[in-house]
């Protein structure tokens, strides 16, 4: 079975987001929301220069506004 990449963004996503569970901080729930874009940039066909600079920004947003929050 071949992978395609958003899938493995995706399970990436959802390893990271598990994780989550074990450490405190909403650290790995941040970078799986970065991955969830990644994810989302590969399923349109994007580069991976274009996806790994999605979960790089959508990692920061959401470590500067979903991490307070939480």
């Amino acid at each position: 079975m071949d992978w395609e990449v958003w899938q493995l963004w995706l399970a990436a996503a959802m390893i990271l987001i598990m994780l989550e569970v074990f450490v405190p901080g909403f650290v790995l729930a941040c970078l799986g929301v970065g991955a969830l874009a990644g994810a989302g940039a590969a399923a349109i066909g994007w580069g991976l220069t274009v996806q790994l600079l999605a979960v790089g920004g959508i990692s920061l947003l959401s470590f500067l506004f979903l991490r307070p929050i939480a």
